[in-house]
């Protein structure tokens, strides 16, 4: 039995040396195709610290991404209360929440889906408003529907407005 334990420590010890000059061999002769299969296990320092700066550089992207889209949910939560009280148009309300998510990726996209029937882009943000208002009035049927009759009415203005 201690025969067999020492031939498979030392075909061990040999598959271990052979894969190591293996993974050398491979850098020797093809360097970048080594870094790319992640072959330079030597340069794992490295790689972790560029990793980590890149992970930290993403994390502050969406960090920012994430504060403008917010400071946009706000304004438009804004825009909809004035449009609730009637102190504001829909056609301005439209206006207004189209600048404030103007550039923000997806926006439009997603409005498209959701309101495939509205022609314009000004129309696609005041489907959208109606339905802000629709749901910020939910606990309220009677007034709900009477905002909602008076912007269905703006929008059929709107509508016809290419």
């Amino acid at each position: 039995m201690t025969v067999l334990r020492r031939r498979t420590g030392i075909a061990s010890v040999a598959a271990l040396g052979g894969i190591t000059l293996a993974i050398g061999a491979a850098h020797v002769v093809a360097p970048e195709w080594s870094r790319r299969a992640g072959l330079d296990v030597w340069s794992y320092p490295e790689l972790t610290a560029r990793e980590r700066r890149e992970v930290v550089d993403r994390r502050k992207e969406l960090e920012g991404a994430h504060g403008r889209m917010l400071r946009q949910i706000e304004a438009a939560d804004h825009v909809v209360g004035l449009l609730v009280d009637g102190k504001l148009s829909l056609a301005d309300a439209a206006d207004e929440i189209g600048r404030v998510n103007q550039g923000r990726p997806g926006f439009l996209d997603g409005l498209r889906s959701l309101y495939p029937a509205a022609v314009t882009e000004r129309q696609l943000v005041a489907r959208y408003v109606i339905h802000k208002a629709g749901e910020r009035l939910e606990g309220d049927p009677a007034r709900r529907a009477e905002v909602l009759a008076r912007l269905e009415a703006e929008y059929r203005v709107l509508s016809t407005e290419y």
